[in-house]
């Protein structure tokens, strides 16, 4: 199953996690071009799968400035990702933050 989804009713681990990215961009004056890399997500993906009888979701998001690619592949100082991935983990969603592509942050939950 598939569903994808516009950032209109936005849940609240997509909304927890603008907010993080949008603080932590702010902390260290994140920029492109003179202007803060914004942290807005733009659409998620859920997809519900079966490996070997288990059950696994995996998300999605999208940001809507292709410029937090950079912060998401972790072309960014140590500190800054380190800094990152704990307040990722801190925030408890039961997610694994485990890949990125481009703009987007995946997700996975089993």
């Amino acid at each position: 199953m598939f569903l994808s989804v516009m950032a209109m009713n936005k849940p609240q681990y997509i909304k927890q996690i603008e907010g993080l990215l949008k603080r932590l961009i702010e902390k260290h004056e994140m920029t492109v071009g003179g202007e803060l890399i914004a942290a807005d997500v733009h659409s998620w993906a859920v997809e519900s799968f079966n490996v070997h009888g288990r059950s696994y979701e995996q998300v999605r998001v999208v940001f809507e400035d292709e410029s937090i690619s950079s912060l998401l592949a972790g072309y960014v100082s140590h500190k800054v990702f380190d800094e990152l991935e704990a307040a990722f983990k801190a925030l408890g969603l039961g997610y694994d933050w485990v890949d990125s592509d481009g703009e987007a942050m995946i997700l996975m939950k089993d």
